[in-house]
């Protein structure tokens, strides 16, 4: 299906609304796949769009691609601090990230995390505050 949309948009920059709307649908129905392989071709052509950088960051997550979605989050972020769901995701992405390596976070790494559980008021906040808690010396 996603190579279908891709002919159908054709090389040609589409208005973003109808990228958005084949994001939505596609994570929805948990294609995450597919949404990278819409939005990666198109993504530095439409760069000053927040909610899609937001929807390939979601995609990559999903995906199981952290290392590819947690810059995508962390800049998000620094515009949208307050997003619910992107606070979420980045908190599992380098949660997943740095538990894979086995490595622990840098101390800018661990300001994120501080940042990001402290402007996160969702239902798992308290699982957020545990993992903080397990990183705090």
């Amino acid at each position: 299906m996603a190579g279908t949309w891709q002919l159908a948009i054709g090389t040609a920059v589409r208005p973003s609304i109808v990228y958005a709307l084949f994001a939505d649908a596609r994570l929805r129905t948990g294609q995450p796949a597919s949404v990278v392989d819409v939005l990666q071709p198109v993504r530095g052509r439409l760069a000053t769009d927040d909610g899609l950088e937001k929807r390939l960051a979601l995609a990559y997550a999903m995906t199981g691609r952290h290392e590819e979605a947690l810059p995508l989050l962390d800049d998000y972020l620094v515009r949208h601090a307050t997003d619910q769901e992107a606070l979420y995701a980045a908190m599992l992405a380098r949660y997943n990230i740095s538990s894979r390596a086995n490595v622990p976070l840098s101390d800018a790494e661990r300001a994120k995390v501080v940042g990001y559980v402290r402007a996160y008021t969702g239902p798992q906040r308290a699982l957020l505050t545990r993992y903080l808690s397990a990183l705090t010396p």
